[in-house]
């Protein structure tokens, strides 16, 4: 099988190597990532921003019928021999890393950021990676990557282990026509942007919905205030809102609703516009002079996830019987 790099700009690095392996299994990956709520906690030093307001596996197992296996341990090695396993049975695996020892990648040894990578094949001595983030297919030798691995449990290791995964189809399960749920899908982001997230598990330390925002906004602005070295983290967080607002204008335009669409896209381009200039503050370490700029923009922000909920929560009520017509 032919392993071209998937190339989308709108994922990150584990979720761009997730909707390349539900492209192999044939699942319509904007049913997928149609998630777009706010979560928001503050842990002191540092935040936590979570547009997700169900765990991606368990949406996957639920609407799609495939399994997310994950395999996790603080030993690189342990690891590795699991990854031989699963390759040897034809599976392709997920892998986290740290990029600063990846020998292919620009900041080799020179920056640390967790990174992941699709291993798709052995090859002597090692194995050949697909890294769709990077759009780089080739091999890497067996001890790099478990060095990449290590380096990763050493710096993050305390978020979460060093972990491996692949996905697995459970049974057939038709999830391109009416049966999908659509309309429920977008109750149940207005749901969450409401405060009510319709999942019991979640986090309850976390704000949830609109009126999480600003509190969010406020503490960003604090960030920017101190030039906090956690602003990096932050801006990741910020693209991944702008991403799930992407991601939930592409479904809405399946739906056929293009002005509904169009405002979450509008949405969207604040979110990364204002990450955009939080990273150009870091990048030229200038972060505390652009502050009234990124807070005229967040205004402009909360503006448009207002118009947008309240547009959503209007159509639905206006529309109780809708469903997606059968294609």
């Amino acid at each position: 099988m032919n392993y071209a790099p998937y190339i989308h700009n709108y994922h990150n690095c584990t979720q761009i190597i997730v909707a390349a392996m539900l492209k192999r299994l044939g699942v319509p990956t904007e049913l997928v990532w149609n998630q777009a709520g706010f979560g928001y906690k503050d842990e002191g030093d540092y935040v936590i921003v979570d547009p997700y307001y169900t765990p991606v596996r368990r949406q996957l197992a639920d609407d799609h019928g495939i399994d997310w296996v994950e395999a996790c341990s603080p030993e690189a090695g342990e690891l590795a021999i699991q990854l031989d396993e699963w390759l040897a049975l034809g599976r392709t695996a997920g892998v986290i890393s740290d990029m600063y020892e990846l020998p292919y990648h620009a900041y080799y040894r020179q920056a640390h950021d967790s990174h992941a990578v699709e291993v798709i094949g052995t090859a002597p001595g090692g194995y050949v990676v697909c890294d769709h983030y990077y759009q780089y297919v080739g091999p890497i030798s067996r001890r790099d990557l478990i060095a990449a691995m290590e380096s990763y449990q050493s710096r993050y290791g305390g978020y979460k282990d060093v972990h491996l995964f692949y996905l697995a189809r459970q049974a057939e399960q038709n999830c391109t026509g009416a049966s999908f749920g659509h309309r429920r899908t977008i109750q149940r982001n207005v749901d969450a942007m409401q405060g009510r997230p319709p999942e019991a598990d979640l986090d309850e330390t976390m704000r949830h919905g609109l009126s999480a925002i600003p509190v969010f906004g406020e503490k960003l602005m604090r960030l920017l205030e101190t030039e906090s070295e956690w602003l990096d983290l932050t801006h990741k967080m910020i693209k991944e809102v702008s991403f799930t607002r992407y991601h939930f204008h592409v479904f809405l335009s399946l739906c056929g609703l293009p002005e509904l669409a169009g405002k979450a896209l509008e949405a969207s381009q604040h979110w990364q516009v204002m990450g955009n200039m939080v990273a150009r503050g870091l990048l030229r370490k200038e972060a505390k002079s652009l502050r009234d700029r990124i807070e005229g923009r967040f205004a402009r922000l909360l503006e448009a996830e207002a118009d947008h909920t309240q547009a959503l929560a209007g159509w639905l009520l206006a529309h109780p019987d809708w469903s997606m017509p059968e294609r």
